[in-house]
């Protein structure tokens, strides 16, 4: 077994990724209950030449909810703060794909990927099985214009439809969206039948509907960008003895309730740019979801995204006390100035206020649970600071571990109730299997909570609530699938560090003269294999420290746990990346990363 019978045992601190069964499941809710408060209605403004309009009053725009005039008590541009930051194209180098990737998400700001943002997010979507082959590289060059413009402070995703492969979550920062976007490919079949587009139409609409509310939680409009080069409009679906799936009205009215639920700006865009005609299930993805034509991939026209998606007007709208909360409501929204183009959604939706009205009480500390907070996905709690990582590990079945680490910012603050669940993004609707921290849990720093996931893409959403009543959730999007090398896989790396006489879970090291870590190996190991851990300041960068693990076999025969401990009291504050790359003989290695936070104490 080479190193596994060489080097002695390393005595770390280990929690066992078990896996949680008969847990019921919850469906993800939306608020419910409570007042609408007043309404906000956003939407954008652009003049004939595409840039946006300034100096609109309410007097200048009408609004119209389910037929009925409503006033505008107030309007006003926001444009989105770039923090200070240049555009990310320039302010990075060519270096920028190495730089190391946040170590946990935070609802708190400070450099997690995933946390609320004050820039823009925006999330790219292409239903690359309706593309040719090569008809990608027209998607990525109009693209790039755009995504010259977004700066540190803007958050950016990109998936793919109707099977996700490109799984780039918000959680992978600029570069790594670019560096999926250099693998897509058009995945059309040549000999692609009737029934063929409409089974994959129904997958694509289904899967955009999840993803649009998987969006994290924001109080400001978010941008999504469909390429497609065609979908399946309802009057074209009939039945048959070949025909085994069907495109209805409610897959698309559904779409109309999701992003104005999220709040979502959609842009659709004709991908193909071989197709010059005009397609019917674009045209009515697009008039059901904004006011907005159908985009052409090529030309003039996606120079509108970067214009639209830099500001927009916030109408603030007197809610009546028949608005139903949870329901969605036609929108007709218009400006009266002439020239004056806008984009708005089609639908309005009443959810109740995430926070107080203006001129109402506050609300009282702890009118959200850890619970209620878990299933409503599409509001941000702040009150209660949070940080959070998760790591996989294979389980029984086909699915896999996942351990989250969460802890408040706040490291006086006493935690009174915590829940976590996992998220299947490939599933629509979302459900979340609850799994509740008991007492002892409760005091630990990280808090450890272990569960079930299916492979693929997740997000691990925890709530917590502390003795005072204040309550905070935060999300952390991730791949479960194992990082791969020829025959073997590798979990995710546990980083630990002293704490009296053991070793523990640790999220920021401070003055810890070393870390440890722990990581699972899975595959047949007979031929042979060679292993190392390493310290970096970048995922590709030279190794600033270097050592081979030691290893001990499971009760699983093609099971391992490696252990190594690394040297950081020289380092200086900041992020480093620690990695593991291990292979067998003659075969591709399997590297997993992990990033590590060092700050002054």
């Amino acid at each position: 077994m080479t190193f596994f019978q060489k080097r002695a045992r390393t005595k770390l601190f280990i929690p066992a990724f078990l896996v949680a069964s008969g847990a019921a499941l919850l469906n993800a809710q939306r608020p419910q209950g409570g007042p609408v408060g007043d309404l906000i209605v956003d939407f954008v403004a652009v003049d004939a030449s595409g840039q946006p309009v300034a100096g609109l009053q309410p007097a200048d725009v009408t609004i119209k909810i389910a037929g009925k005039a409503r006033t505008i008590t107030a309007l006003e541009l926001k444009r989105f703060d770039a923090g200070g930051a240049a555009p990310a194209a320039a302010a990075a180098s060519a270096a920028a794909p190495s730089a190391a990737p946040p170590p946990f998400v935070t609802n708190a700001g400070g450099g997690a990927a995933a946390a609320p943002s004050a820039g823009r997010t925006v999330m790219i979507i292409v239903d690359q099985d309706s593309l040719r082959a090569g008809s990608e590289r027209a998607i990525v060059t109009s693209l790039e214009p755009f995504l010259k413009t977004l700066t540190a402070a803007d958050r950016v995703a990109f998936h793919t439809t109707p099977r996700d492969t490109a799984q780039a979550g918000f959680n992978v920062g600029l570069a790594g969206v670019r560096a999926a976007l250099g693998k897509l490919g058009g995945q059309k079949a040549a000999n692609s039948s009737s029934n063929d587009n409409i089974c994959r139409s129904q997958d694509t609409l289904q899967q955009l509907r999840s993803m649009i509310e998987s969006l994290p939680a924001t109080d400001k409009p978010s941008t999504v960008l469909f390429f497609g080069s065609g979908l399946s409009a309802p009057a074209k679906t009939g039945s048959g003895a070949s025909q085994t799936c069907e495109v209805t009205n409610d897959h698309y009215k559904a779409l109309s309730t999701s992003v104005a639920l999220t709040r979502v700006n959609m842009f659709v865009v004709q991908g193909d740019e071989g197709y010059a005609g005009r397609d019917d299930g674009l045209e009515n993805l697009a008039g059901i979801t904004s006011a907005g034509p159908v985009l052409r991939v090529t030309g003039p026209a996606l120079s509108r995204v970067t214009a639209e998606t830099a500001s927009y007007y916030a109408a603030t709208v007197k809610a009546e006390s028949d608005d139903k909360v949870g329901s969605t409501q036609r929108l007709e929204l218009k400006v009266i100035k002439e020239g004056v183009t806008t984009r708005s959604r089609n639908d309005v939706a009443f959810v109740r206020s995430a926070g107080p009205a203006a001129g109402a009480p506050a609300a009282k500390a702890g009118s959200a649970s850890a619970a209620e907070m878990l299933r409503t996905t599409n509001v941000s709690y702040t009150d209660l600071q949070l940080r959070a990582t998760a790591i996989v590990s294979r389980a029984k079945d086909g699915r896999v571990g996942v351990m989250a680490l969460v802890e408040p910012v706040d490291p006086a603050v006493k935690l009174k109730e915590l829940t976590a669940g996992v998220v299947d993004m490939n599933v629509t609707p979302n459900r979340i299997a609850p799994y509740k921290a008991d007492e002892k849990q409760l005091v630990a720093r990280p808090v450890s909570m272990l569960m079930d996931a299916p492979p693929g893409k997740v997000k691990v959403r925890v709530a917590a609530v502390d003795e005072s009543g204040k309550g905070g959730a935060v999300d952390v999007e991730i791949s479960t699938d194992l990082a791969a090398g020829g025959p073997l896989k590798l979990g995710g790396i546990l980083l630990v560090a002293p704490r009296g006489t053991s070793f523990s879970p640790t999220l920021v090291f401070t003055d810890e003269a070393e870390v440890g870590l722990s990581f699972e190996l899975y595959g047949d190991i007979s031929a042979g294999v060679e292993a190392k851990v390493e310290i970096a300041a970048t995922p590709d960068g030279p190794a600033l420290e270097s050592t081979k693990p030691g290893g001990q076999q499971t009760s699983e025969p093609d099971r391992f746990i490696l252990q190594a401990k690394l040297p950081i009291a020289k380092l200086a504050p900041g992020d480093y990346v620690v990695r593991a790359i291990v292979n067998a003989a003659g075969q591709p290695p399997a590297k997993a990363y992990r990033t590590l936070r060092k700050v002054a104490k």
